[in-house]
């Protein structure tokens, strides 16, 4: 089962329109979000192809697991497209 139909309620929510602004801004701008919406909001992001749909991302974890573990859960978010971790603490979107 996949979440995917979750990311276009983010799609219509104007706050998360302002983040993809930032996001895409030149400066990439910063944002704080819960570590329990940190993931549903990276894989919003990195399918609007409005914001960085499209384009290959690369998220850093504070560490091994958690970059193992955003990875799952971003997939879940992104299938049939799929996040890998990669080495050290970083997974590819």
């Amino acid at each position: 089962m996949t979440l995917r139909p979750l990311l276009e309620l983010a799609y219509a929510d104007d706050s998360f329109r302002a983040l993809a602004a930032a996001a895409t801004a030149p400066d990439g701008g910063s944002a704080h979000a819960s570590p329990a919406l940190q993931p549903y909001l990276i894989a919003a992001l990195a399918d609007d192809p409005e914001a960085l749909g499209g384009s290959p991302v690369v998220v850093v974890a504070p560490d091994d697991v958690g970059a193992r573990d955003l990875a799952r859960e971003l997939s879940a978010y992104l299938a049939p497209r799929r996040a890998i971790k990669t080495t050290g603490s970083a997974c590819a979107i």
